[in-house]
C-alpha cells in the first residue's frame, strides 16, 4: 500500500523517503514512540487532535484489534523526524 503512495507523491524520487514494515521495525518505532510519551517529550491538544488521542490512549499490543493509523504516523514521523529536519522538509521540531 505505501509504495503505491510513493509512486504518486508530485515529489522528487530523490526526496521520498520510504519505510518497510516488518514486525520488528514496528515494535521498535512504537518503543521509541512509548520511550517518547513516557519521557514526556510528546504533547499534543487533545481537542485538537482528537483522533490521535483516541487512538493512543486505546493502543494496545498486539493491536490487532484496534484503530493504530495516526499511533502508526506518529511513530513514523518520530523515525525520520532527525533527517527530515535536517533535509528541510521540516519547517521545525518543538521539544518541551
Amino acid at each position: 500500500m505505501g509504495a503505491a503512495v510513493l509512486e504518486n507523491l508530485n515529489i522528487a524520487a530523490h526526496e521520498l523517503e520510504g519505510f518497510t514494515t516488518t514486525a520488528q521495525s514496528k515494535a521498535r518505532i512504537i518503543q521509541n514512540l512509548a520511550v517518547q510519551l513516557q519521557s514526556w517529550l510528546i504533547k499534543w491538544d487533545p481537542k485538537a487532535c482528537a483522533q490521535l488521542d483516541t487512538e493512543l490512549r486505546g493502543y494496545q499490543d498486539p493491536d490487532t484489534h484496534c484503530v493504530q493509523d495516526s499511533v502508526m504516523a506518529l511513530a513514523l514521523a518520530l523515525e525520520h523526524a532527525a533527517r527530515a529536519q535536517t533535509q528541510g522538509r521540516i519547517l521545525g521540531i518543538i521539544r518541551f
